[in-house]
């Protein structure tokens, strides 16, 4: 059996990767080939060199990609992107995965790192908890249902307002998400590459990322995406200080209002689970469970 980099697959190889990790439907990063090149070639998996893929006779065996972004804000690293078919062998093919990602993510100076699998992989947990990771939450997702008219819920208080995200406020933006998800598990700190890549898609899509005022401060953010009818809330987050003014069911309004106005027909959220805060807020608003994303195991340290 023979690891390789994503950088180092030949097209026909990457082809024949597609359709391995599509097949199980439950991979986070691509839909589309081009989507699969974009991700796990872009800046994401370190352009390619730390998205790894077992192979054994011109067969793939299993998947694990590495994300280091978060080391040098807090020395963690995240193990994700795992396809591997439940087999005879399927814990050899995970030692020798998992293996590998750990010594890119400590190479890379990862003192933590975090790993997550999908709900059809929990077969593994117990080849996780041998390597010495233990486990912390989940991911949920949860689906808006209540009939109501969200218009009618919640009037926003005359101290709040919105602004679309633009050059002008992009620092604003940045501070209040990287102080709002500061110690949140799975949250990644923004930086100017990411703050260009988020101007860039509001070009396509204007007003799905926009910045909450109160009384003037920047206070709230929120990020959604519209695809195939299906509005996502993949962020709101309020800057602690200004947590318990209502900020967060305002962004939660707002962030509704918009995805309906664009066209969603559904709209879906993520969730960790020990979020209990937000959880609640969620479900009050009409949000329920749909099921889980994600599981995630911790090891530290290094």
């Amino acid at each position: 059996m023979q690891v390789y980099s994503f950088k180092e697959l030949t097209q026909p190889a990457k082809k024949q990767l597609y359709n391995y990790i599509t097949k199980s439907g439950w991979n986070h990063y691509v839909e589309t080939y081009e989507e699969m090149l974009q991700n796990y070639g872009g800046v994401l998996f370190n352009f390619g060199e730390s998205h790894f893929s077992l192979w054994e006779e011109g067969e793939i065996l299993g998947t694990m990609g590495c994300i280091t972004k978060e080391v040098t804000h807090r020395g963690e690293a995240f193990i994700t992107g795992i396809n591997i078919d439940n087999t005879e062998r399927y814990a050899d093919c995970f030692k020798i995965l998992v293996e590998k990602c750990e010594r890119y993510c400590i190479s890379k100076g990862a003192r933590k790192i975090s790993l997550g699998i999908t709900p059809d992989l929990e077969f593994l947990r117990a080849n996780i908890e041998s390597f010495g990771y233990r486990y912390t939450h989940r991911i949920l997702v949860m689906k808006y249902c209540c009939g109501e008219d969200v218009s009618t819920q919640n009037d926003i208080s005359r101290e709040i307002f919105f602004e679309m995200l633009s050059n002008q406020n992009k620092d604003s933006f940045r501070e209040v998400h990287n102080e709002a998800f500061r110690h949140s598990p799975n949250a990644a700190l923004l930086n100017d590459e990411d703050m260009n890549g988020m101007l860039e898609a509001c070009k396509e899509n204007p007003g799905l990322k926009g910045l909450c005022l109160y009384n003037g401060r920047p206070a709230g953010i929120y990020d959604l995406k519209l695809k195939n009818k299906i509005g996502w809330i993949e962020t709101i987050g309020v800057y602690p200080d200004f947590q318990g003014h209502g900020i967060g069911k305002a962004l939660l309004k707002k962030s509704v209002d918009i995805l309906r106005a664009s066209g969603a027909e559904e709209i879906r959220l993520f969730v960790i689970d020990v979020n209990q805060r937000a959880y609640k807020l969620y479900k009050k608003f009409g949000f329920e469970d749909e099921g889980v994303r994600s599981l995630w195991f911790r090891k530290a340290p290094f």
